[in-house]
């Protein structure tokens, strides 16, 4: 885009150098698609570890980092945020907005355009560090929360996204940050792992890296359709409780990959066969770490990867601990929950409540002193302030 000037921030100790090194001086980063179209080339004006160097100024911020580094850049970039900025995270995983109140104060929040993409764009890859990557699947449509400063149109923040994008995928407004954090897709990944690793023994190497989303089976589909029809029945709780509240951009996982993909996806059956059929995520594998054997390299999976580190924290136990503070049970939720944890040598979940020695390291709502949902729904702005009459007559 002849008029956008991209600056890159690292705070990873050394990414800045290395990835300034790695870059073609002249043509910037080769990009590949899969719309057919010829590769294109995009060159950062600059790449910096020093966010005193890249963000004053800044129209856009856009945080595409995994979320539990959110946290992180938020407080070291906030002495160099201007006023009214828009500033957000691709994707914005579940409990984005309550990340950003708590670090930047819900006054610096309520003057800027905060958003946050429902998932990424695209499904996507590193052919070469810092020189050319691969777009293995556009999505057709994808939803955006956009909450601009009050008495704003939220039209301008989405025509920009959408410029920055490109024009695929649609980007459609979605009701609130609620029903982002709730109908995270990223719930797949857990998911899909425990399905896949729930009869192994852990300590066996693979010959080569397992396939992931064309390698489950139905039972696994089952659950991914469980763990959707849970966090549809905290929607159904809440909307009872609260009838102004706008879930409407709410969907079961079934819908969300017929959203997403409906264009690449040869079996529509139900979650299994859409996922065992989809041209979108053809030939990814399950995260793995090399290690030798006397046979030779092998494989084991790395718990450590963000389909864990961030898709836990900033996913599954957001959603856990609104369903908590609902009162809605969440069983499937529950088991996946805690054998990812256990896998990963943290604990969020003790004995169905969320009280494990790492719950400090998510975004629930129980970590920013939330522990009722009627002050979690109101000073989020995610309803009005009710009074506790309408509450019983709604909850009726």
């Amino acid at each position: 885009l002849p008029d956008v000037s991209v600056c890159i921030l690292s705070l990873f100790p050394g990414e800045a150098q290395r990835f300034e090194d790695a870059l073609d001086d002249e043509r910037g980063i080769r990009c590949e698609n899969d719309l057919g179209s010829e590769p294109i080339y995009g060159k950062p004006a600059m790449i910096s570890s020093d966010p005193a160097a890249v963000v004053p100024g800044s129209d856009v911020v856009i945080l595409a980092l995994p979320s539990f580094t959110h946290g992180d850049y938020l407080d070291k970039i906030k002495p160099h945020l201007k006023p009214g900025v828009i500033i957000g995270s691709m994707p914005g995983q579940s409990g984005f907005d309550l990340c950003a109140r708590s670090i930047l104060g819900s006054d610096f929040v309520d003057a800027s355009s905060l958003f946050a993409l429902e998932t990424l764009p695209w499904a996507c890859r590193i052919v070469k560090y810092g020189q050319s990557v691969q777009v293995l699947g556009t999505k057709t449509e994808i939803g955006a929360v956009i909450a601009p400063p009050k008495g704003q149109s939220l039209e301008d923040v989405l025509s920009i996204l959408q410029k920055l994008v490109g024009p695929k995928p649609v980007i459609k407004a979605s009701s609130n940050f609620l029903a982002v954090t709730l109908m995270n897709p990223n719930t797949v990944h857990p998911t899909i792992s425990y399905g896949f690793y729930r009869d192994k023994d852990l300590t066996k190497p693979f010959d080569e890296a397992p396939v992931f989303y064309q390698g489950v089976d139905e039972r696994t589909g089952e659950m991914l359709s469980q763990v959707s029809d849970e966090v549809m029945q905290v929607r159904d709780v809440l909307l009872k409780r609260y009838p102004s509240l706008d879930l409407s951009s709410m969907l079961h996982i079934r819908d969300v990959l017929l959203r997403y993909y409906s264009d690449k996806l040869g079996d529509k059956t139900n979650v299994y066969t859409m996922l065992k059929t989809s041209a979108a995520h053809r030939g990814l594998v399950h995260p793995m770490r090399e290690v030798d054997t006397p046979q030779g390299k092998k494989y084991l999976p790395d718990f450590k990867y963000r389909y864990f580190t961030e898709d836990l924290p900033c996913g599954m136990v957001v959603i856990r601990g609104i369903a908590e503070l609902a009162g809605v049970a969440t069983p499937t939720l529950d088991e996946v929950i805690t054998w990812c944890q256990t896998v990963m040598g943290s604990e969020f979940l003790v004995n169905g409540k969320l009280c494990g020695k790492d719950l400090h390291l998510t975004r629930c709502p129980q970590v920013y002193g939330f522990t009722d949902l009627d002050t979690f729904l109101k000073e989020n702005h995610y309803v009005e302030a009710y009074s506790e009459s309408n509450i019983l007559q709604a909850a009726q």
